[in-house]
């Protein structure tokens, strides 16, 4: 999902941080680095498939990897599934070909279901800039451990060797649909009366967004008649209203005040809306401990350990 200043994008994206040891005193981090292009509302990340290079929209808040139609035909990807995409503004036939190999730098993975559009739809040319080939969703992402930093523009990739290194804030989280849910408490019930949201981590906007049922649980939430936005997909465009939210914690970690765009009811959902990444600060996801560290950062290496190898 992606969003501009008057209105709101919903796509597909995702990125990760390694501050890179400068001191003799910090040895340097696992993992493989690859480093994000900032675009309008997102980063993209090259990826290479079927030996050809692409540049792809990170987008954590799909469940699904999409490239364009013509990407699909160049690569000869034979479809093997048939599908409706439904999203908040209706839905269109899909396809998808897999599992399909692709390296993201040294780290290599792959995605059950590519999927494209085999008919052109009216917000993929205004979704996808010139030059993206397509979007990498959640799925690309569900063998390894992954650290985020939208401010930085670099992703980490690696696996069980990562986690000694970060320290941040554990949020309550889980995995649906391959993509992370942290829950958001409001700081001012005290008495622990409120239900918590379950928002998607979601690297492809700049807005909350929230299901119409989950603001309206929000006693403090309410619906702000002047901002009349633009809710464009893939599918198309809608109009759509924003909610004023109060303030929302996960533990110590506070999530800034801000409008919310309220989204219409879509079924058989487990969360609640959306979070933009962006606003996370730096974020880890573990898919295998269904895990998000807020505020995410590398350690330096305990003090006796690297005075034990600077010695050497």
């Amino acid at each position: 999902m992606v969003a501009a200043t008057r209105s709101v994008v919903v796509i597909v994206a995702f990125a990760l941080l390694v501050p890179a040891p400068s001191r003799a005193s910090m040895t340097p981090a696992p993992g493989v680095r690859v480093p994000l292009v900032p675009l309008a509302g997102g980063w993209a990340v090259g990826v290479e498939i079927g030996g050809r290079q692409l540049r792809l929209l990170l987008d954590t808040g799909s469940s699904r990897s999409y490239v364009r139609r013509e990407v699909a035909v160049s690569l000869d990807l034979r479809p093997r599934a048939r599908f409706d995409i439904v999203d908040a503004a209706g839905s269109s036939l899909g396809v998808c070909a897999g599992p399909v190999p692709m390296r993201i730098g040294a780290f290599s993975t792959s995605v059950d279901c590519l999927s494209w559009r085999p008919k052109p739809v009216p917000g993929e040319a205004a979704l996808l800039p010139s030059g993206i080939d397509g979007i990498l969703g959640a799925d690309a992402f569900a063998d390894g451990r992954f650290l985020i930093d939208p401010r930085n523009g670099s992703l980490t990739i690696g696996g069980p060797e990562l986690d000694p290194w970060i320290e941040g804030t554990e949020a309550v989280s889980g995995v649906s649909e391959g993509r992370f849910w942290i829950e958001l408490r409001p700081v001012a019930d005290r008495a622990g009366s409120a239900r918590a949201l379950r928002l998607v981590v979601d690297s492809g906007t700049d807005r909350t967004l929230l299901f119409g049922a989950a603001a309206r649980a929000q006693g403090h939430a309410a619906v702000d008649a002047t901002s009349a936005l633009q809710l464009r997909t893939l599918s198309g465009a809608r109009s759509v209203r924003a909610v004023r939210l109060p303030r929302l914690a996960s533990g110590e970690w506070l999530l800034r005040r801000g409008l919310a765009v309220l989204l219409p009811e879509v079924e058989d959902r487990e969360e609640d809306g959306v979070v933009p990444l962006s606003s996370l600060g730096a974020v880890y996801l573990d898919a295998s401990a269904r895990r998000v560290v807020l505020d995410a950062r590398f350690r330096a290496m305990p003090r006796e350990r690297t005075t034990m190898l600077a010695a050497r």
